[in-house]
């Protein structure tokens, strides 16, 4: 059997790039490396793993939480709606994927994802009742009728 040739991927190194060809621009360079916040530097070497692995759950999922801890509501669903398309039986992805939907204020959706989660056997309300991400659907109608007892649930 032949061997197929798999396609390199080069990642986005150019912001860890340093040689003795810079030396005269090196301090001002690596010093600009440090005026990113923790967050910041987390997400980009994030972003560097998944050019080589664009499907890593691990990586999606560390990565959905640090871009909603930064505020960077619209890539944090976007990359939740990538981790529910990979496991679309994940109760937690699920809860994820509403909290991300309730941040960009997308109440149908949210309810749409909650009531999907809850199907699934996601069963945590007290965090849930608590949980800041779900703060835009509190008020709406619709939101007393998630505690209540589900009646059908998918377990798979």
């Amino acid at each position: 059997m032949k061997a197929v040739p798999t396609k390199k991927i080069r990642p986005r190194w150019s912001h860890w790039l340093f040689s003795i060809d810079m030396a005269d621009a090196a301090p001002e360079k690596v010093l600009r490396r440090y005026e990113k916040s923790q967050t910041d530097f987390d997400i980009a070497f994030l972003e560097d793993i998944l050019i080589h692995n664009p499907h890593h759950l691990d990586t999606l999922r560390q990565l959905a939480s640090l871009y909603t801890e930064n505020g960077q509501y619209k890539e944090g669903l976007e990359v939740d709606r990538r981790i529910v398309a990979a496991c679309p039986r994940d109760a937690v992805a699920h809860y994820n994927l509403a909290c991300s939907l309730s941040l960009a204020h997308r109440v149908d959706e949210c309810f749409h994802t909650l009531h999907r989660a809850l199907q699934l056997g996601y069963r945590d309300y007290e965090h849930m009742a608590l949980d800041s991400d779900l703060d835009s659907i509190r008020k709406d109608r619709r939101w007393p009728e998630l505690f209540r007892a589900p009646t059908t649930s998918i377990v798979a």
